[in-house]
């Protein structure tokens, strides 16, 4: 139907030929990057993934490990918060240094790793959830079906929020603190087990 749209046969071979000239380079091109690019199915990455969060895990722990074993000192509730309304000296304000405020103890260093792992492990399931789809719907023979995957996912999904729940004992550490008046700060309202 193209035929009456070329005014001459030398026009209509001229378009064939650079037809057939990118439809081989297109293959070329193909056939170059197979060769250069290995392909990753999803399945592959969403089993990195799910390491990578057990690994964080395993990180998780540790960290608590560390900071309730720096907490056995006798006082534990101390949080070692210095304030000064002097500021800044004018010449750390000019020289443009900024305020690192007062040096953080073991205890607090561990604290804040702890809430950046926790941190990571729900950002990296919340990939790992956006991947999952994916992963089932690869084909792979010999493997793990989709219903193992979705199995691993939901256990691995029911360790998040205990997890996640390692991160307030620090919380929970500075309230008491603040509410008895153990972090230093004078005498405290009191609370449920006070004397």
């Amino acid at each position: 139907t193209f035929g009456p749209m070329f005014p001459t046969l030398a026009t209509a071979e001229s378009f064939v030929k650079k037809l057939i000239t990118g439809i081989f380079m297109g293959l070329a091109i193909g056939i170059g990057v197979s060769l250069f690019i290995f392909p990753i199915s999803s399945r592959q990455v969403v089993f990195k993934q799910m390491t990578g969060t057990l690994g964080l895990f395993k990180k998780a722990i540790s960290l608590e490990k560390d900071y309730l074993q720096g907490l056995e000192k006798e006082d534990m509730f101390a949080l070692e918060v210095i304030e000064t309304s002097a500021g800044r000296s004018e010449p750390d304000r000019k020289a443009g240094k900024k305020d690192k405020g007062p040096p953080l103890t073991r205890e607090q260093k561990t604290a804040l790793a702890l809430r950046g792992t926790i941190a990571a492990t729900r950002e990296l399931m919340g990939k790992n959830y956006g991947d999952i789809k994916f992963a089932k719907r690869d084909v792979a023979w010999g493997y793990l079906s989709a219903n193992d995957f979705s199995e691993l996912f939901n256990l691995i999904r029911m360790c998040i929020v205990p997890m996640t729940g390692i991160g307030t004992i620090m919380d929970i550490f500075q309230r008491v603190g603040r509410e008895r008046g153990w972090d230093g700060s004078g005498e405290g309202e009191g609370g449920l087990f006070q004397h």
